[in-house]
């Protein structure tokens, strides 16, 4: 006579319930953040960096001014994707000039 299949145990499968719930408790609790890679979100970006400009006491680092105006460009000849890159990196140094690149 055969032996029937092995039973598996239930802890592996308990656990793996566990994380799932647990995973999905954080994905409801936390706000979801929804970026694009669009032409009003360029805009969006490009206006946080000329706020920080206006406010600044000190000239913003040249490589933060040369990634805002090459994403500037890119964005306004519809590559979006890559003229987000560019300004949220410019933005970046920006408000953190002091960490290391």
């Amino acid at each position: 006579m055969m032996n029937p299949l092995p039973r598996a145990p239930a802890v592996p499968v308990l656990i793996c319930l566990m994380a799932m719930t647990a995973g999905s408790a954080v994905a409801e609790d936390a706000p979801a953040a929804i970026i694009t890679d669009s032409q009003a979100y360029c805009v969006q970006l490009h206006d946080r960096i000329q706020q920080l400009q206006l406010s600044a006491t000190v000239p913003p680092p040249r490589e933060a001014m040369d990634l805002s105006a090459e994403g500037q460009r890119l964005c306004a000849n519809g590559l979006a994707r890559g003229g987000v890159m560019r300004l949220r990196r410019a933005l970046s140094i920006m408000m953190h000039p002091d960490e290391e690149r």
